[in-house]
């Protein structure tokens, strides 16, 4: 028997409709397939943004630790094996230096010897920054705000010379240059000195840090001639006379602080600039590696023993020959599937960076 109805002339009828029933499974069958589809899509999504944000966040905590490092392990280099012994004279007359190049915003901190404790020091768990302190000239405040230091952070300041190619003294004779004369060098256009420019001079037996109060890169006899006047120093006299193992290199100092910000005055610009350089950093902590063997004929030049800063005395800190930096990093953007309280990924790095300077 026939399922269908049948027309005139024998031809099966069409459907006429569908019931609401039928409407209703179809509409849900749809709905459960669309939510399928939006549950796989928003899943898949997050799984990206965790990937991603992971990613980002060991790039930044890689980035982070290549800039501490980079100049941490210069700290106190001046061109010689090592700074033990070394005479260091700071000659610049800062007064003078700031009037001439009317750098109102360079502070006098900046010109301190990095001879022995001066070519890195520490500060350890900073809540508060005395008036009048080093951190305090150097322009440092405890706060939320951009450029701040987030409090119970550690601080790293580091001091050295930088390369100066051509910066080799030409003269003849052991002290062929008098502590009153000027400093004659390879080729002062290689090295890009300026008149006000800080440089250093040393033959690793004696140190002197001055201006140059010529534009050495003049024309003339004089263009390879750096003078060193009293119109920017405490006085035209070095503390020694230098020969031709002397070398003129110029002078950097990088602050660092979190979130991860760096200061630095690098002898040329006249200008110490802050540079925020990695962001999502959330915490710096440092242990500081003390030899207390380095300065015998039996030292190893090796740490014994690694303290954060608040437990290394000022005569102490000359001894530190590596130093050990942790960093929490945290991702910028927050996470649905992180269970953290503020739902970010955080990730601590760790390093330790040994003072080239400091071992030989």
């Amino acid at each position: 028997m026939s399922l269908h109805r049948q027309r005139p002339g024998g031809l099966p009828s069409r459907q006429n409709g569908l019931t609401i029933v039928e409407i209703m499974v179809s509409l849900l069958l749809g709905l459960l397939l669309l939510a399928g589809t939006i549950q796989i899509f928003l899943a898949t999504r997050q799984s990206y943004l965790t990937t991603e944000a992971s990613a980002r966040l060991q790039e930044n905590g890689r980035f982070a630790m290549n800039f501490l490092s980079g100049d941490t392990r210069m700290a106190g280099f001046f061109g010689c094996g090592s700074t033990s012994g070394v005479n260091f004279y700071n000659g610049v007359d800062f007064a003078k230096w700031k009037a001439s190049t009317g750098a109102t915003s360079t502070p006098s901190a900046i010109f301190s010897t990095f001879d022995g404790t001066g070519g890195i020091n520490g500060y350890d768990n900073v809540n508060t920054i005395a008036a009048g302190s080093e951190l305090d000239n150097l322009g440092l405040s405890v706060g939320t705000g951009t450029g701040q230091v987030v409090a119970g952070t550690d601080v790293l300041l580091m001091r050295s010379g930088k390369s100066c190619p051509g910066g080799d003294v030409v003269c003849t004779g052991s002290n062929c240059i008098p502590d009153t004369a000027n400093i004659k060098i390879k080729d002062a256009t290689a090295c890009g000195l300026e008149k006000n420019d800080i440089v250093l001079v040393t033959d690793c037996k004696n140190a002197d840090l001055f201006s140059i109060t010529n534009n050495p890169q003049s024309a003339g006899g004089s263009k390879d001639t750096l003078a060193h006047g009293s119109s920017l120093n405490l006085t035209s006299k070095l503390s020694s006379s230098y020969g031709p193992d002397a070398m003129i290199f110029g002078y950097n100092m990088s602050l660092f602080y979190v979130a991860l910000y760096r200061k630095r005055f690098s002898g040329t610009g006249h200008v110490l600039q802050t540079q925020e350089l990695v962001e999502g950093i959330q915490d710096m902590q440092i242990l500081y590696g003390v030899d207390t063997t380095g300065a015998n004929a039996s030292g190893d030049y090796a740490p014994d023993y690694y303290v954060p800063a608040s437990s290394i005395s000022a005569a102490d800190m000359e001894k530190v020959v590596a130093v050990r930096i942790q960093l929490t990093a945290y991702t910028i953007n927050t996470l649905v599937d992180v269970h953290s309280p503020d739902r970010r990924l955080h990730r601590t790095f760790v390093t330790t960076i040994t003072l080239r300077n400091r071992v030989h």
